[in-house]
């Protein structure tokens, strides 16, 4: 294909040569560049280009929580007594700081971290555009504080164990929000939560992540290790309390907390990443938006269960035990969008 030069302008004529011209409407590019493919959302238009690029999120809580108790009283038909008692909460702040406006900035492709400029105004070939500006920023990161407690006794006069764990740990951590996934779009807030003993600075022992999510359905993700995670998609009761001559079948919701293990940490880092967005296209990719609502999960139970002695002369005892249990775990709600101005409209 024969190259010709005129007046600084490269572009491609009718027949595929490269012409140089000084005039717009001569302006041929690859397929696809200046004339957008069939059905395509700007298919008649061409191409559109991105202004005033910002995603915003809201309605986002402050908080976040969860708290789980039960107590199990076994009383043995020779009057000795068990008892198994455990009680878990965590709370953290500062989600809300999410909220708000988060503008992208026109930047260099090749030179990272620099400020990119289009012509103005902008032109109808986009190879007569800037080829190196794409809209980019940092996902936006910020700080969560709160506290966690945990409490366990096991005194059973049949067994003779007795067995008492009271901890606490100052929690920090982030929270992140990211607009778009890497499956349909979908926005979403991760929450990295960091146990700490002592204080806010001291050693890290346990981590939380939790992220909610709308795919494949609307959950929300705990993941304390790498084999402890847990998927809460509705708040119905599918917890055992496993302690007891019985199984209760009452409980909680699928929780973090019914899974929490004393194991190292791992994963307890700020989250990163970024976002980009073309400087133009032909499809309308950024119009996205993601509402997420589920709702805080509450209640409470008591159970009871009964076994008789055996007949005289036969060895062993009854029981009665009887349970009770509630729970308090937190929901979430907030709505990502995404804000631009075309040119051309």
């Amino acid at each position: 294909m024969p190259l010709l030069f005129k007046n600084g302008k490269l572009v491609i004529n009718d027949i595929d040569q490269l012409v140089f011209s000084d005039d717009p409407d001569s302006c041929r590019c690859c397929p696809g560049a200046c004339e957008c493919p069939a059905g395509s959302d700007y298919e008649l238009t061409g191409p559109k280009y991105l202004e005033d690029v910002s995603f915003s999120i809201s309605n986002l809580a402050d908080t976040y929580f969860g708290e789980t108790n039960y107590q199990v009283d076994v009383r043995w038909s020779d009057g000795k007594v068990d008892q198994y008692i455990r009680r878990r909460r965590y709370d953290v702040s500062g989600i809300s700081a999410l909220n708000g406006t988060w503008p992208l900035s026109l930047e260099s492709i090749s030179n990272p971290g620099m400020a990119c400029v289009q012509p103005d105004p902008f032109p109808a070939c986009p190879f007569d555009a800037n080829m190196d500006c794409h809209w980019i920023r940092d996902l936006p990161v910020v700080p969560l504080s709160g506290s966690f407690s945990n409490y366990e006794l096991t005194n059973s006069e049949r067994y003779n164990i007795q067995t008492e764990v009271s901890e606490s740990f100052f929690i920090t951590g982030w929270a992140m929000g990211t607009p778009t996934g890497t499956i349909q779009n979908t926005g979403s807030v991760l929450l990295v939560l960091c146990l700490r003993e002592g204080s806010y600075t001291g050693d890290v022992k346990r981590t939380f992540r939790i992220r909610p999510g709308t795919f494949p359905s609307i959950s929300i993700q705990e993941t304390q290790t790498l084999i402890n995670n847990i998927l809460r998609t509705s708040c119905d009761e599918t917890y055992s309390i496993p302690v007891g001559p019985s199984i209760i079948n009452g409980g909680f919701p699928e929780t973090i907390l019914n899974g929490y293990e004393k194991r190292d940490f791992f994963l307890c880092n700020q989250p990163s990443g970024q976002i980009t967005q073309n400087a133009y296209w032909c499809n309308d990719q950024s119009n996205s938006s993601t509402s997420f609502s589920f709702p805080r999960c509450q209640g409470s139970g008591t159970e009871s269960e009964s076994v008789p002695p055996p007949p005289p002369g036969v060895f062993g005892f009854g029981w009665t035990q009887t349970a009770s249990y509630d729970y308090d775990l937190s929901g979430m709600t907030y709505d990502i969008n995404w804000n631009y101005t075309l040119d051309p409209p």
